[in-house]
């Protein structure tokens, strides 16, 4: 794991993803290639990573619990089962822990369907905020939380107006039902789906994209 964070904190994205096993890049990334799985993890950063939990099984496999900062604002707790793969122990699955919720954070309800977000509340008032998500839909999504240029929408990003090196990625579900973010600034968040229909098409573009403010 301390490859894979060097890898991410110094850019090395295309090292950072040959640490995933090929299974992992489709099953849990739903990419076909590792060159999809690039432009997934572009833009990760994880700091303050604490290990614990480290457990080795009859077929070399091992699974460790990790938990850390993620963007500088999601707090995270994973834990990744290993695979031994080419010499290096890669990773085969991950699984998205509870973290504890500050009493002072705001929370934000959030429905996930086709295709749409709907939360309970657009505006907060906190430096912690937490997304607990619910999927009332028929199919599989995803809750990714931006922070897009002064003024932009949604929209500008799905069409090119806004470019993804002028966005800040604050937190994802990566398979959670939690998103805990901390050290949140006022300002307006907004949260895709990028999952791909069977057509290849996004579910952002099919209009699932919601925004929040955080006031104070």
């Amino acid at each position: 794991m301390d490859n894979f964070m060097t890898c991410v904190n110094s850019g090395q994205y295309e090292k950072a993803v040959n640490l995933f096993t090929p299974n992992f890049v489709k099953s849990f990334m739903d990419k076909d290639s590792y060159a999809d799985a690039v432009r997934v993890v572009r833009g990760t950063r994880q700091e303050n990573m604490r290990l614990s939990d480290i457990r080795a099984y009859a077929d070399g496999s091992y699974t460790v619990e990790g938990r850390f900062l993620a963007y500088g604002h999601k707090i995270a707790h994973e834990r990744w089962n290993l695979w031994p793969d080419g010499g290096f122990l890669k990773v085969n699955k991950l699984d998205s822990l509870d973290v504890p919720v500050p009493p002072d954070a705001a929370t934000i309800h959030v429905d996930m369907g086709e295709y749409f977000f709907q939360l309970d509340k657009q505006t907060v008032c906190a430096s912690n905020v937490v997304l607990r998500l619910k999927n009332v839909g028929r199919k599989p999504h995803e809750a990714i939380v931006l922070k897009l240029p002064e003024g932009a929408v949604p929209e500008d990003l799905l069409t090119g107006k806004v470019q993804w090196s002028e966005v800040a990625i604050i937190g994802e579900d990566n398979g959670g039902h939690t998103i805990l973010m901390t050290r949140m600034t006022p300002g307006t968040y907004s949260i895709f789906d990028f999952i791909s229909t069977r057509d290849g098409v996004p579910h952002a573009v099919l209009g699932q994209t919601a925004r929040f403010t955080v006031a104070c």
